[in-house]
């Protein structure tokens, strides 16, 4: 075999659905253990990943199956909504009156999936300012998010440290929500935006569009 087909086999692209099935499974069901159990076992929680982990792999196995635009959409939302779990269990560890708060995030994450059919305009500019920044502001998010990335270590272990030395974890779950919740919404928007141009009933009206003219 040669090196090409043996890079186009090893490709997840190309994987078969039993080693898309089994990875799903391991990576979900644990991220379904940790909405589950973590910062405690929450009733609710556990609930939602009961449904959330099982589907989130068969849309897995639905895309690798299909590739089609609608399993990309299911997939990525529902890993991205893990995320948004993550936070939202967080914060709600620290910050009282989750019923007040946890909506606007909630709104956050399905406004970052519809921005790009309601301001499409609005959508490009804050992918570009995610991967390749031109202003002031975004330039200066992207060196704190690389510092952020580069000391992930170093400032994990320190904030582990104050939260112990402190008796209790509430900075540790203030920045890990936050974290989570910056990750749901600004990935949520920039896959929104790259797969949007893409929904097949876009290319169904431009198909129509050249029959009329």
């Amino acid at each position: 075999m040669s090196r090409k087909k043996r890079r186009k086999a090893s490709s997840p692209e190309n994987w078969p659905l039993w080693r898309v099935g089994g990875l799903a499974v391991l990576v979900f069901g644990g991220m379904s253990l940790g909405l589950a159990f973590v910062p405690d076992y929450s009733p609710a929680a556990t609930a939602a990943a009961v449904v959330m982990g099982p589907g989130t792999v068969i849309a897995a196995i639905w895309g690798a199956r299909t590739k089609s635009w609608w399993s990309q959409i299911a997939y990525m939302a529902l890993w991205m909504l893990f995320f948004l779990g993550f936070g939202i269990r967080m914060w709600a560890a620290v910050i009282p009156a989750s019923w007040l708060w946890a909506p606007l995030v909630v709104g956050g994450y399905l406004l970052a999936w519809a921005l790009p059919a309601v301001q499409p305009r609005l959508s490009a500019i804050l992918l570009r300012e995610q991967l390749a920044p031109q202003t002031r502001f975004g330039q200066g998010c992207m060196r704190w998010s690389l510092a952020l990335l580069l000391g992930a270590g170093a400032s994990g272990y320190w904030v582990y440290e104050v939260s112990r030395r402190a008796g209790h974890f509430d900075l540790a779950w203030l920045a890990g929500g936050g974290l989570s919740i910056a990750v749901a919404i600004g990935w949520s928007q920039a896959v929104s935006h790259q797969l949007w141009p893409r929904r097949p009933w876009a290319k169904k009206v431009v198909a129509e569009t050249m029959v009329e003219g």
